[in-house]
């Protein structure tokens, strides 16, 4: 397999983010934006590059692959117990042109999410890559990444290039830094019912442990540094069993029964959109949806979000895939009434950025 290299400045399709917190619905546009033939639907690449360095800067090839290619420490230690959340390469069930990188394997950022979601070979395509990227001359980073977005093209020229990644709110600034100009969605749900639901994901709860040990070691030992050194020997008091989660000891029986206070994932969820949301862009580049208004009005909401990416349009493509989207589980209903208060207070700052004063509960 090959990659072209033929859009010019000129050529280019114009490019849209979709950002949200995690675990805000996204994902579902991502299946109903792959569906469409004037729409190159790119999954979880910003995703696979949280924690490392997305600004502007000169780079040559090889830099840009390593950025690419690099397992995370996090997503490695979770995948050495077979943990892999989300990921929809075939990491334990590996198939013909889905192998290279199967159990116990370490898995690329790039190779997780984001190939699978594009082709049935995921491993031709990085090989592709893995042979042409290191090649490209130095030049900015937002140049290689427009590189990438026409290889994973096949060829063909776009209506419009949709980046989404969950959990990208807090790179909102970097992100429109490479692409002034992109047009933006702005998925968004209610705060307790993502944090309820990154309580029960394994990759939001090893980031919340890694925000714990960051605030009791004063650095994060999963941070992508190289040279990032392991908590010391001698443990603060009162942090023995946090340590025990620190990579080079982590354990599945102890990431199992470490218990991250529901409240917490709130407050990662209220400064993720406190991050972000000041950073966003105004109307006539942003669209903001509502997990509850698409799947309480899946068609209209589907409808509106392909006339703002201003492609051609499909009815019935567009009821087919509404008829997909159904409402999920009743966070409220599974949590008493004084954690669901608890959780309430945490996610206050992130509900008023969201909803304005006085217009939630």
């Amino acid at each position: 397999m090959t990659v072209s290299s033929a859009w010019g400045t000129a050529e280019r399709p114009p490019i849209c983010l979709v950002l949200g917190t995690g675990r805000c619905g996204s994902t579902a546009l991502s299946g109903v934006l792959r569906e469409h033939p004037d729409v190159l639907s790119v999954s979880e690449l910003f995703a696979g590059l949280r924690g490392r360095n997305l600004a502007e800067r000169e780079m040559d090839g090889a830099e840009f692959w390593r950025l690419l290619s690099t397992p995370h420490r996090a997503d490695s230690a979770l995948l050495r117990f077979k943990v892999a959340p989300e990921v929809t390469y075939p990491v334990f069930e590996p198939r013909p042109g889905a192998s290279r990188f199967a159990w116990p394997a370490e898995l690329p950022p790039i190779a997780g999410v984001t190939l699978p979601h594009l082709t049935d070979r995921p491993d031709d395509l990085y090989a592709a890559l893995e042979a042409q990227a290191p090649t490209l001359p130095r030049q900015p980073l937002s140049e290689h990444l427009w590189w990438l977005f026409e290889a994973l093209s096949g060829g063909r020229r776009p209506g419009v290039v949709v980046e989404r990644s969950g959990g990208s709110l807090g790179q909102t600034a970097a992100l429109l830094r490479l692409f002034p100009d992109a047009r933006v969605i702005h998925m968004f749900r209610d705060g307790r019912e993502c944090a309820l639901s990154m309580s029960r994901h394994p990759r939001f709860k090893l980031t919340a442990v890694q925000a714990m040990l960051s605030a009791a070691f004063g650095y994060d030992p999963y941070a992508e540094e190289p040279g990032t050194p392991e908590p010391p020997s001698g443990v603060p008091a009162g942090h023995e069993t946090l340590t025990e989660l620190a990579p080079g000891r982590l354990t599945r029986a102890a990431f199992d029964r470490f218990d991250v206070p529901l409240a917490r994932y709130g407050l990662m969820w209220s400064n993720m959109v406190a991050a972000g949301f000041p950073a966003l862009p105004p109307e006539p580049r942003l669209l903001s949806l509502d997990y509850g208004d698409l799947v309480r009005g899946p068609r209209e909401s589907i409808r509106a979000l392909f006339a703002f990416l201003g492609v051609a349009r499909d009815l019935a493509r567009e009821d087919r895939q509404a008829a997909g989207i159904t409402k999920g589980r009743d966070a409220r209903s599974e949590v008493e009434e004084r954690e669901w208060a608890e959780l309430t207070r945490s996610c206050r700052m992130g509900m008023n950025r969201l909803y304005g004063r006085g217009a939630w509960h």
